[in-house]
């Protein structure tokens, strides 16, 4: 394929069983798409000399058979918005002119065994807004310094970055925490303050045993603050102020050494340390509380009395239920009973009652 010279606006060539080097272009072609190809060079494209400005602005080529480094010659392919390379055998770090790359959008270099620290020059591409560097061997820490200011989906997973430091803070981040990021068990500091980042801090949190220190300041997170905070043992730093979480402030030994400094400016929280009662730990008056004590009275004699009456009418029944029992099942007794009505009817027949 190095031979071939491509010079339509719009070049796709998906699935076609291609292998050798990447085919050159023209200063014509502005889309590029080889995903799913068996490509294994792309020096001799990416360094080709071209005695016009180009002006490429998607370059796809995924699943291939990439190998070697990634060429450092970008700085002819500045009009690029998208680049994806992901799912080759590219190896190395991430070459230096790609941050000449200033209107770049799209960054894919996944699963590929690229490694070492992240090019601090990814830092020039303003317009970065996806960078997907999962599947690969990099390493170091990660930071804001190397990751542009629109930033939206940052894809790190599978690698061997030295997760025990993360500093994003004021990178105009918007959207929610993604729980990925409470599987970093060994994480020991967290900073996401003065962003954009909303919802509720997930009870994940405490998967995080080693934190030390917790920033989530100046944010608009809301909610309340999950009580599995309360279980990070070795948390020194915590400042969740000014945002918008409400209810109680978890108890527990761990947070009672932080001051109010920790939770201002979220006006819905209450709760030690801050001044605010909480309405469910607030003490009753003189006159609720004598209130409440004459509805107890109350309760009891109407307790007492309701006890009293079904004890008259157990009693009642257990007697007559006795008597009846008797009469049906004992024989002499029974007869006895009779006999006595007979009688008592006759007294008051002719004793009683004048006969005329």
């Amino acid at each position: 394929m190095s031979d071939v010279f491509l010079d339509s606006k719009v070049v796709s060539m998906l699935m076609n069983n291609m292998s050798g080097s990447v085919p050159r272009v023209s200063p014509n072609v502005t889309h590029l798409d080889l995903s799913y190809n068996n490509l294994y060079e792309m020096s001799s494209f990416l360094c080709q000399k071209m005695k016009e400005k180009g002006n490429l602005e998607t370059l796809f080529m995924y699943d291939n058979a990439l190998s070697g480094e990634i060429p450092n010659c970008w700085m002819n392919w500045r009009s690029l918005l998208q680049v994806e390379l992901g799912y080759n055998n590219l190896i190395g770090e991430i070459p230096h002119s790609i941050g000449l790359l200033s209107r770049l959008i799209f960054l894919s270099l996944e699963e590929n065994k690229l490694s070492g620290k992240v090019s601090l020059s990814l830092r020039n591409c303003k317009n970065l807004q996806y960078l997907s560097l999962s599947g690969n061997a990099f390493s170091g820490g990660v930071s804001s310094n190397w990751i542009g200011q629109r930033i939206k989906v940052l894809l790190l997973g599978s690698n061997q970055f030295n997760v025990y430091d993360i500093d994003l803070s004021r990178n105009n981040l918007s959207g929610t925490i993604p729980r990925e990021l409470f599987m970093l068990t060994r994480l020991q500091s967290l900073n996401l303050s003065h962003n954009m980042l909303f919802g509720v801090i997930p009870r994940d949190v405490g998967n995080l045993t080693q934190l030390e220190s917790l920033d989530l300041s100046s944010n608009l997170f809301s909610g309340q603050i999950p009580q599995s905070i309360s279980g990070l043992s070795f948390l020194e730093v915590l400042n969740l102020s000014y945002n918008n979480f409400e209810g109680k402030i978890p108890s527990g030994t761990q947070l009672e050494g932080f001051t109010n400094l920790s939770y201002v400016g979220n006006p819905k929280l209450c709760g030690s340390p801050l001044a605010k009662i909480c309405p469910q730990d607030e003490k009753p008056t003189h006159g609720e509380q004598r209130r409440e004590e004459e509805e107890d009275d109350e309760n009891s004699n109407s307790e007492v009395h309701s006890w009293f009456f079904m004890g008259l009418v157990i009693g009642f029944a257990t007697s007559f239920w006795g008597v009846l029992g008797a009469i049906f099942f004992n024989t002499r007794f029974r007869d006895a009973y009779f006999r006595y009505l007979d009688e008592f009817h006759d007294i008051v027949i002719h004793k009683v009652i004048p006969i005329s």
